[in-house]
């Protein structure tokens, strides 16, 4: 990063699917020095369940995983984290699931994608015994995109009054749609803006934010 960066080949360099065990706090100095990496990490957990993990094949150690994270917070405030789980994994119990509800609240993920467990052929987790009823597995689900909801509306919300930049993507009709530094194309939210005149599709503007819509944000260029 550091020998691609410095050559400004583009405006924006967005960090996706980092392991949890390479992640080195040492690279957190990045997000400062370079403008053009977008304040956000997606950074795949999985679960936080110790027992569970060990089941994935993921035998990193979440605690650790946490103290990384919440020390880029510390030293990148402005960052998004980004993060997918599964639940209903072969033998989740109650307790293993409350661990993982518990490491969201704690680590307050901005965007957060979560599974349902289904069985994969030639895979190791294919020969344990998928004994989490599907309605379980759609509740606990549910449980956790309540949670997330909650979060990503407050951060929604925290940008309210902030001018941002934001590159358009579309042309929807009563609004130009983009995005912002923390939502990565097609996975993430939209930035949607009201405009008298024409947009350019794939230019940066100056959005000031007016409100949030769900979990979208609203605004007008500068």
């Amino acid at each position: 990063m550091d020998e691609l960066l410095p050559m400004k080949l583009f405006p924006w360099v967005r960090l996706l699917y980092a392991n949890p065990d390479f992640w080195n706090p040492k690279l957190n100095t990045l997000f400062q020095k370079y403008p053009e990496l977008c304040p956000y990490l997606d950074i795949p957990v999985q679960h936080a369940s110790p027992r569970i993990l060990k089941l994935m094949e993921r035998g990193y150690d979440i605690q650790k995983i946490k103290r990384k994270l919440l020390r880029l917070r510390q030293d990148v405030p402005t960052i998004a984290l980004r993060t997918s789980v599964m639940v209903g994994f072969p033998s989740e119990s109650d307790d293993d699931f409350n661990m993982l509800l518990d490491f969201i609240e704690d680590v307050r993920f901005e965007r957060l994608g979560v599974f349902t467990y289904s069985k994969e052929e030639d895979t190791r987790a294919a020969q344990l015994p998928d004994d989490v009823p599907s309605d379980e597995k759609e509740r606990r689900k549910d449980i956790v995109m309540q949670i997330q909801w909650s979060i990503a509306r407050e951060f929604a919300e925290s940008k309210i009054n902030q001018t941002i930049d934001v590159i358009i993507e579309e042309n929807a009709g009563e609004y130009f749609s983009g995005r912002s530094g923390w939502d990565a194309p097609e996975i993430d939210c939209f930035v949607r803006i009201h405009s008298e005149k024409a947009l350019e599709i794939g230019k940066f503007y100056k959005v000031k934010i007016d409100s949030a819509e769900e979990l979208d944000l609203v605004g007008k260029v500068r």
